[in-house]
């Protein structure tokens, strides 16, 4: 695989394997595609959260929520 980074992403791995964090261009590829991957895995059940969520409100399964409740039971943990 061949890849064509701008000047400044090259540098940016340049300097991250002088820094010692990666041995080479492709640990430092790899590594970056592993973190967008699992990014992307979070987001996407992050929005699945949400979506359901929002469902359930318009259900009207909702439920009122109370500030002072909330801090209460944060301070009793």
């Amino acid at each position: 695989m061949t890849l064509n980074l701008s000047t400044e992403l090259r540098e940016f791995v340049e300097q991250e394997i002088r820094a010692g964090h990666y041995p080479n261009e492709g640990a430092a590829v790899a590594d970056a595609l592993l973190r967008m991957k699992e990014e992307r895995e979070r987001l996407a059940w992050l929005r699945a959260a949400v979506k359901e969520g929002a469902d359930s409100l318009d259900r009207g399964e909702g439920r009122p929520w109370d500030l002072e409740d909330t801090l209460r039971r944060l301070d009793e943990r």
